[in-house]
């Protein structure tokens, strides 16, 4: 007798304006561990019981209804975006922000080589001329005080895995938005650092949330001198773990933190990066995957 396996529902993630790959691998590991069949796709699919919008308007032309069950759409950008009007659309735009799985991002010892004091990560930001804010990280990267990566940067953009090892060499961080994101949004370098153990300096935290391992500072010089302070990443992950579960219970679904593989976190990464991978060769997208959001 043949048994047949029941089917999941099937989860697409998409996007209108370009892809953020550390928010991506986040967001398919969090519907995968609530039960859906998760695949990426830079158009609006035919049909799906669940449609994720990480980013963009809406097109004009397109037709929502009738075609998707629920769809979650995820405002951690802060552009005014256009999005259809239904009563399957719920928007998440405040705390908890968006799914952060530790198990993806944390780190494991320091490693004992080429330790770094002060590192940043995102590209250079266009239309910020005379803002304080980027002159002063300009200036920390032009003393040599500051190792900046990205495009723009004298060090170029890197990869996922490589910016978990950087945060894990380096004493702290930076991290810089542009100004209508200033205590409004997350920067995804305020999760990524601390579940490496990295404290983050920013200019604006977000208003009303205390993030474990970001401090709010009135200028980035704060931070030269800094020490890695025990016990960040443990709070960091604690933190995030809550935060998660949360969001899923807001969304109405059943979220199964991945505890059984999160003693192989290698694992974990493989899969996930490599999902990431793979969507960006299905999207003709450049294999290098950058860590910074736009």
């Amino acid at each position: 007798m043949r048994v047949t396996m029941p089917t999941k529902p099937r989860c697409v993630i998409t996007a209108f304006d370009g892809f953020d790959w550390d928010m991506l691998v986040n967001m398919a590991c969090f519907y995968r561990c609530c039960g859906f069949a998760v695949s990426v796709s830079s158009r609006l699919p035919a049909a799906a019981e669940l449609l994720v919008l990480q980013r963009g308007s809406w097109p004009s032309d397109a037709i929502f209804e009738g075609r998707f069950q629920q769809c979650h759409i995820y405002d951690y950008v802060g552009l005014p975006y256009v999005w259809p009007r239904s009563s399957v659309i719920t928007t998440v735009s405040e705390y908890p922000f968006f799914p952060v799985i530790p198990a993806l991002w944390k780190g494991g010892g320091r490693p004992r080589s080429q330790r770094r004091r002060l590192i940043h990560f995102g590209h250079v930001k266009p239309g910020l001329g005379g803002d304080p804010w980027q002159s002063d990280l300009e200036t920390l990267v032009a003393e040599g005080r500051c190792e900046a990566f990205g495009d723009g940067w004298p060090s170029g953009p890197v990869s996922l895995h490589r910016a978990i090892e950087l945060h894990r060499q380096a004493d702290a961080a930076l991290s810089i938005q542009y100004p209508y994101q200033r205590g409004q949004k997350v920067s995804s370098r305020m999760w990524q650092g601390p579940l490496s153990g990295c404290e983050v300096f920013s200019e604006a935290a977000p208003d009303g949330v205390d993030l474990p391992g970001v401090r709010r500072v009135g200028s980035y010089r704060e931070a030269l001198g800094a020490q890695r302070t025990p016990g960040i990443a443990k709070e960091a992950e604690a933190f995030w773990h809550e935060a998660t579960t949360r969001l899923a219970d807001r969304l109405g679904l059943h979220y199964q933190p991945p505890s059984t593989l999160a003693a192989n976190t290698t694992y974990l990464k493989s899969v996930y990066w490599g999902h990431a991978r793979a969507a960006a060769r299905r999207l003709r997208i450049p294999k290098r995957l950058e860590t910074a959001t736009r």
